[in-house]
């Protein structure tokens, strides 16, 4: 039986004979699946599964763990290094995201390969797919080996599979103050919203922060990143975020 076996982490474990393309999962009452790569298991609900791979932090680990609160989905997602931590900020920012899961499943391979893709991820229209992460100066044979294997079951499955490789470091400063204002809590009622969208539209951020003199630049301030995080206001984001960058509604 699969399980939970190794002593020096927690994780679901291949089974024998390691000469087939199966997916492994544990579901929210411990049950472990164990099902062939294939069509049948496209509407699995992987987003509520426990996590297949549970490491544990060690002296002088260079990675770190954490865990990312999801703005579209109000619950902390896990994340076991900076770049998946951006690749979810990223995520959360950009594509609409109905659930998401880390680490949720165990791939195995008929040529003996193995992989724990590190993000399920449920769109809101629907789709589901699998999103890896991995530094791509950081490639080897056998990691190519184990991500074509991915995509190809992927696509067996009838699943999206993308990678998260690189970050743009302007662009992830930028996100990175953005996402700061993130929460609801910086989210203007409904009519001042559409106010304030169409009062700073052409307009640069400085000049933006003054449109109502009523109200104290610092929470004009914070309404505005919050509605650059959330779509409401466009920007340039490949251009460092500062006081000339002009506002766009969408």
């Amino acid at each position: 039986m699969p399980g939970r076996t190794s002593t020096s982490y927690k994780a679901l474990r291949p089974v024998e004979p390691r000469t087939r393309n199966l997916i492994l999962w544990e579901d929210s009452s411990g049950i472990i699946h164990r099902e062939p790569i294939g069509p049948g298991v496209v509407g699995e609900p992987l987003h509520l599964a426990s996590r297949a791979r549970i490491p544990k932090p060690y002296k002088g680990m260079k990675n770190r763990h954490g865990k990312y609160w999801f703005s579209q989905l109000h619950y902390q997602v896990w994340h076991e290094s900076m770049l998946e931590r951006w690749a979810l900020m990223f995520l959360d920012f950009s594509a609409d995201i109905a659930a998401i899961s880390a680490q949720p499943c165990l791939m195995q391979f008929e040529d003996g390969a193995y992989h724990y893709p590190d993000y399920f991820v449920v769109y809101n229209d629907g789709k589901r797919g699998i999103v890896d992460v991995h530094f791509e100066a950081f490639n080897s044979p056998r990691s190519v080996r184990r991500f074509q294997n991915t995509k190809s079951a992927c696509e067996r499955i009838g699943w999206s599979y993308g990678m998260f490789r690189s970050v743009n470091p302007v662009v992830l400063r930028n996100l990175e103050l953005l996402s700061m204002y993130r929460h609801s809590r910086y989210a203007p009622t409904e009519d001042v919203r559409l106010g304030l969208i169409d009062a700073v539209d052409g307009l640069p951020f400085a000049e933006a922060v003054g449109v109502d003199r009523s109200v104290p630049f610092a929470l004009t301030t914070c309404r505005i990143y919050h509605l650059v995080w959330s779509g409401d206001l466009t920007a340039d984001l490949t251009r460092p975020f500062n006081d000339h960058t002009i506002l766009w509604s969408s």
